[in-house]
């Protein structure tokens, strides 16, 4: 390297002119190849980008959807009580109905757990298994029902 700082208006020698040629092009090598880094950052970045970008909208599409199966499901759940609540009193004289209707109601409320749900369909199956059996045994006897 040259030692000798430069001046304008100085002439150079042969040996420092080629001294300040390489370290010029060693400088310029050095910036070349920084550019290249940088250059291949800003495609990573890009990528990145557009990565994130569809990642997000792929989640603003299934909220979407999310939310209009929900409300499709609120409403669906809304028509379901109304029928429940319009059937109840539509069999006001039949009290095994209206027992039964009230406790679906129950099970459909937002005031039950879900232990006490299970718990209590799970006795809502076995009695309907029972009564299926009972009906089912005087099928065969002759009875005007037949499972």
């Amino acid at each position: 390297m040259n030692t000798k700082s430069f001046r304008p208006g100085e002439d150079l020698t042969g040996r420092e002119h080629l001294a300040t040629d390489v370290e010029l092009c060693c400088t310029l090598l050095e910036l070349r190849s920084r550019e290249a880094q940088l250059a291949q950052r800003a495609a990573q970045t890009k990528l990145l980008e557009e990565s994130v970008f569809r990642a997000s909208q792929d989640i603003i599409d299934a909220i979407r959807t999310r939310r209009q199966h929900l409300s499709r499901l609120e409403n669906e759940s809304e028509q379901v009580q109304k029928d429940l609540r319009r059937t109840v009193e539509e069999v006001d004289d039949d009290a095994q109905i209206q027992w039964a209707n009230k406790k679906i109601q129950f099970y459909l409320s937002e005031d039950t757990h879900q232990n006490e749900i299970l718990w209590g369909l799970r006795a809502l199956e076995k009695e309907w298994e029972e009564m299926k059996a009972k009906v089912g045994e005087e099928g065969k006897r002759g009875g005007w029902w037949f499972w």
